[in-house]
């Protein structure tokens, strides 16, 4: 069955439509004509795979990575690199339109710096003596001596792990890889480490917008950091916030945070987690001006209400999740407050995730 791609969807497919049907359809471009086979049913879609192309897209490039295709970390190797960030865009465009009350007329979207080795961390998985990725949708390891989007340090230790075959042996089955000043940390996934974006040259221009946006409204801001890490959001207004509080559940991110702030009295940072902060920021509420918002994948569901209840003047969320965003800003919306901004961020080159940055303002 012929059909033609309209667009990329987030989860990184191409949608087409055909007789009434919607149809998603992997490893598509924009344009593409593709012959298809159905390889899923189901009442509202169907998912199809490629069996040949008719017409290729012009957005349609080589990909780089030989073990694009079975591995799963990469969804967007065969797509240029423009026509990804437009993509990104579009989603988060189209998600903020159909969920919000008042989308901004406008998102901005910043690709980042790097199109390969970006990542700064690296996740991977060890079976025996074989390290690699899980296929996509599967558990299946996909062995690999390379990851075109790893930073030079952690490309040259999978080319050559610095460890023989014994030692690869007794590595965590699932393990991550940090390229910290040029050296390599092997973490056990799942442990008390302090998050870290992945792309360090996306994040600083992150930091540097949210600072700017912040100023703007409060040049001396007083400002409450929830899910704080190391202070990587607030620690840049740290010149000229009046105050900062910042809370984590990370014994170890907070304590960078602590380290980083130095003997500046006006930063504190603590451990604790959401809900029992929920009281601090209570007290904190009336004294604070800004609260800033970095969640997990799954956002603040439960404490969306909440923390929209104690009517902080500006709300600074940023999210690697955009569906969690949207549902967590319409309980915003439903306490007042409007959508001042909405900005994406190509954190994760290649793939069909995005990191996005919303400003809401009380009135």
């Amino acid at each position: 069955m012929p059909l033609r791609i309209e667009k990329l969807v987030y989860g990184g497919d191409g949608l087409a439509r055909e007789d009434g049907l919607v149809w998603f359809i992997p490893f598509s471009a924009p344009q593409d004509l593709v012959e298809i086979e159905e390889i899923e049913l189901k009442p509202s879609y169907r998912r199809g795979k490629i069996t040949s192309i008719l017409e290729a897209s012009p957005f349609r490039s080589e990909a780089p990575c030989p073990w694009f295709g079975s591995c799963g970390g990469c969804q967007w190797q065969h797509i240029t690199y423009p026509a990804q960030v437009t993509a990104k865009k579009e989603i988060l465009a189209s998600m903020a339109e159909k969920d919000l009350s008042n989308s901004p007329r406008e998102i901005s979207v910043f690709p980042s710096p790097s199109e390969l080795e970006y990542r700064c961390r690296i996740s991977l998985h060890r079976r025996d003596q074989k390290i690699g990725y899980y296929a996509a949708g599967s558990r299946d390891l996909i062995q690999v001596k390379d990851c075109l989007i790893a930073e030079a340090p952690l490309r040259d230790w999978l080319r050559d792990p610095p460890l023989g075959q014994q030692e690869i042996g007794k590595l965590p089955e699932r393990f991550e890889l940090r390229n910290e000043d040029g050296g390599v940390r092997i973490l056990t996934a799942g442990t008390d480490e302090a998050f870290r974006q992945t792309n360090t040259g996306g994040n600083r221009l992150l930091k540097k917008r949210l600072r700017g946006h912040i100023l703007k409204y409060y040049p001396e801001p007083r400002v409450f950091d929830l899910f704080c890490g190391d202070g990587n959001l607030s620690l840049p207004l740290s010149d000229a916030a009046e105050s900062i509080s910042g809370w984590d559940v990370s014994a170890e991110a907070v304590a960078a945070a602590r380290e980083a702030a130095g003997n500046n009295r006006r930063l504190h940072y603590s451990r604790g987690k959401v809900a029992s902060v929920y009281g601090a920021l209570r007290r904190e509420a009336a004294a604070t001006d800004v609260l800033i918002l970095d969640p997990p994948r799954k956002g603040v569901k439960k404490e969306a209400p909440l923390l929209a209840e104690l009517h902080i003047p500006l709300v600074a969320y940023v999210s690697c999740n955009p569906a969690s965003l949207m549902r967590d800003l319409k309980a915003f919306e439903r306490a007042g407050y409007r959508i001042e901004l909405l900005e994406a961020f190509d954190m994760f080159p290649q793939t069909y995730h995005l990191e996005s940055l919303a400003l809401l303002s009380l009135g």
